[in-house]
């Protein structure tokens, strides 16, 4: 396999990090069906009484699309509730995970 030297910057626009993963895409082959990726991301809160944190968008979509990249299932999920993210948890406990590798959980 190629070694590749990226240099590790702040990208600043979901098209900067596709571009990115695009030009990767040219000298790594991927494994396909690795597992499943679940997103939460917090930009709002809804429950509790705190500022609303922007750019987790953008860290969303670049969780979201590496690991699609990498073989990934990814499933996003924005501003859930303490409850909704326990039942997604749930949900996806009592899935059938035998032919996955791994189950990430990014917040």
């Amino acid at each position: 396999m190629m070694a590749i030297d990226y240099k590790w910057k702040v990208m600043k626009s979901i098209t900067e990090i596709d571009d990115t993963l695009n030009d990767l895409s040219k000298n790594i082959k991927v494994r396909k069906n690795q597992g499943i990726c679940l997103i939460f991301n917090h930009q709002s809160f809804k429950d509790v009484n705190l500022l609303e944190r922007k750019g987790t968008d953008l860290d969303a979509h670049a969780m979201e699309v590496t690991f699609k990249y990498i073989g990934f299932e990814t499933r996003r999920y924005d501003d859930l509730s303490a409850k909704q993210v326990n039942l997604k948890l749930k949900e996806v406990s009592e899935e059938d995970h035998s032919t996955r590798n791994a189950i990430i959980q990014a917040a």
